[in-house]
């Protein structure tokens, strides 16, 4: 049997994969991988992945288990592909995904590659997601876990075929609570430690500290406007907000607002009423089709616009290269720029790519009303 490295976060989950894996007789080594060392980030309470107690317990858990345990400096790689555009994007009014570009990178491409240099050639992780192959085409597919509450397919979507056909995810059929009987039956230390709560790197969802931090030059503040473009404040920076958001905008005219658009160019925060933050659809840009070849015709799906997103019937069609363009059967509230959109056929990820630009909105149409009744 072929030896098997698991990324071990220090959580319950990826121990119990590992614990799996041994128990039913694979030859396995625990990779935990050191990302983002800030002194002062780890305060007690506070409940995140990739800090250095995660280590430790990460290494308990592997000598509990019983299999070699090495930790795997990525911090560089971590700063360039997942810590810098996290801040590049919020400054420039995008709402970034960062447990994505960190699976994409650190997890699925760099640890990997580490792993066969221990001579693994499979890769396991603690993702609530399944794998499969279709004996038909021969094509691996990314599926939902089996346990809904806990899914986590929305964050693989930009997985390759030849990592699929690498990767193991041996807590995808299992629900939560019996991972964790597993875990306190074993006697693993961390059996009844409390899930991470926040971004790894940003404490207590301090984003815009984060961004500032982390540039170095200083965030231009700009204006808050409507939707009809009057001046209703001013801001300290787009960082400080996200579409959809209503929290520290107040009730404008007696009416709750909502950001509904990030204008970067002109560094203005756009809000409106509620009605004006739904959109008929959107655009997405670096499309990856995971389960699929790339469609040549519209296709139906569900399309999934943020983690906590339950999903919408949307039609999808390619606008060529890696760009596609999906047009929801109801409109969908706060389409965020920089999010992801992933798209789902029942259990299977079809694909899925980065918003660009909502369409069909309250705002445009307003817009090109008035463009009409100018010309």
């Amino acid at each position: 049997m072929s030896r098997v490295a698991v990324a071990l976060s220090g959580g319950v989950d990826s121990s119990v994969a590992a614990m799996l894996l041994a128990d039913a007789g694979a030859p396995v080594v625990g990779l935990a991988m050191r990302l983002y060392d800030r002194a002062g980030d780890d305060g007690a309470g506070t409940r995140r992945c990739c800090a250095p107690r995660d280590l430790r317990d990460a290494r308990h858990a592997a000598d509990r288990i019983g299999i070699p345990f090495y930790v795997i400096d990525m911090q560089s790689e971590f700063r360039e592909e997942v810590v810098a555009p996290f801040a590049a994007a919020y400054r420039a009014g995008r709402t970034p995904v960062p447990c994505i570009a960190c699976n994409s990178g650190p997890k699925f491409r760099h640890l990997m590659r580490r792993a066969r240099s221990l001579g693994a050639d499979r890769l396991a992780t603690g993702h609530y997601a399944r794998i499969a192959r279709d004996p038909r085409t021969g094509r691996f597919a990314l599926l939902r876990a089996r346990d809904p509450a806990r899914d986590q397919s929305y964050f693989l979507f930009e997985m390759t075929q030849e990592q699929l056909s690498r990767t193991e995810f041996p807590v995808g059929d299992l629900p939560k609570p019996e991972v964790r009987r597993l875990a306190a039956d074993r006697g693993l230390p961390n059996a009844a430690k409390p899930d991470s709560q926040d971004i790894c790197f940003v404490p207590d969802g301090r984003y815009q500290a984060i961004v500032r931090r982390e540039s170095t030059a200083p965030e231009p503040g700009g204006e808050i406007v409507t939707t009809d473009g009057r001046v209703v404040g001013r801001h300290d920076g787009l960082s400080g907000f996200t579409v959809g958001q209503r929290r520290g905008l107040g009730a404008l005219g007696g009416r709750p607002h909502y950001v509904v658009a990030l204008e970067a160019a002109s560094r203005r925060v756009v809000v409106g009423v509620e009605a004006e933050q739904y959109a008929g659809g959107l655009v997405a840009a670096s499309v990856n089709w995971v389960s699929v070849a790339p469609p040549d015709r519209p296709i139906r799906a569900l399309a999934r616009i943020r983690s906590a997103h339950a999903g919408a019937p949307a039609t999808v069609l390619a606008c060529g290269g890696d760009r596609i363009e999906v047009r929801f059967d109801a409109p969908q509230r706060a389409v965020a720029p920089g999010q992801a959109v992933v798209l789902y056929d029942d259990d299977r990820v079809l694909g899925g790519g980065f918003i660009e630009a909502s369409i069909d909105t309250p705002r445009s149409a307003m817009l090109q009303s008035g463009a009409e009744a100018r010309a």
